[in-house]
């Protein structure tokens, strides 16, 4: 077995995936964090419901093809309500108040 003289290191290739939601899927994510940003009354509140910074709910909000799985499992679970609602844009429903929830 020979000697490794000098410093050698062996690292995987690093795979790029796509994004786990569909275009209409992270559409309808920032749909619904827009609607829980005003329903908790600040971003601020809204990623404390969600467990997450407030950078990592505005970056989802605001930014191109950054939603990812995990933030519309937080999204659904803060909002009360399946994951799938809020996938197939069934959450919010059009025309509600967030605010007082009447539509």
């Amino acid at each position: 077995m020979p000697v490794l003289r000098e410093r050698k290191s062996w690292a995987a290739p690093r795979v790029r995936r796509g994004p786990d939601l569909s275009p209409e899927e992270i559409d309808r994510v920032k749909v619904a964090l827009a609607f829980l940003r005003a329903r908790y009354g600040g971003w601020q509140a809204a990623a404390d419901a969600m467990a997450l910074k407030v950078a990592t709910v505005l970056y989802a909000a605001t930014k191109g093809k950054s939603v990812t799985a995990g933030v519309a499992l937080r999204t659904a679970r803060a909002a009360g309500v399946p994951v799938e609602d809020v996938l197939s844009g069934a959450f919010p429903k059009p025309g509600v108040c967030p605010h007082c929830g009447r539509g």
